[in-house]
């Protein structure tokens, strides 16, 4: 589906970039190869364990192409990449890496109540309860509590 997407968008860049909608093709464009190499990672997730590790240069791939959001604009993409390195990390037994990536999810997307739920889970597993703690009540914050 994204292939054929992605070959109907490139058919309608000549039309697109003789108006005033260049913007928002290039905003679609940008959005549709981040989730195409979003899935792929999802895919690999899924697949035997050799295919497990591609996951991560799918979604480390996918977070590179995200764009920055502007004021002007809402983001391309409506969570942040990171995210899905940081489940990944998870999952692979590596609660530091994972710290990590929520922490840049939360600074692409501050109080997304997925970043602090992850951020909060790799902090438990790395023995940061005062940190753990802060977070909570964050998320109790965010989720109006």
């Amino acid at each position: 589906a994204f292939a054929v997407t992605g070959s109907t968008l490139m058919e309608l860049q000549g039309n697109a970039s003789r108006s005033s909608s260049i913007s928002e093709y290039f905003r679609a464009v940008k959005a549709l190869e981040v989730y195409a190499l979003e899935l792929r990672g999802l895919i690999a997730l899924q697949g035997d364990e050799s295919q497990r590790g591609s996951a991560f240069n799918w979604f480390r791939s996918a977070c590179d192409k995200q764009m920055v959001p502007s004021m002007l604009v809402p983001p391309t993409v409506v969570y942040p990449m990171e995210l899905r390195l940081g489940d990944f990390h998870l999952r692979a037994g590596d609660p530091l890496k994972a710290a990590e990536s929520f922490q840049e999810a939360l600074k692409r997307c501050p109080n997304d109540l997925a970043g602090l739920l992850g951020y909060h889970s790799a902090l438990l597993k790395l023995a940061r309860s005062a940190d753990a703690e802060r977070i909570q009540k964050q998320i109790d914050l965010v989720r109006g509590k």
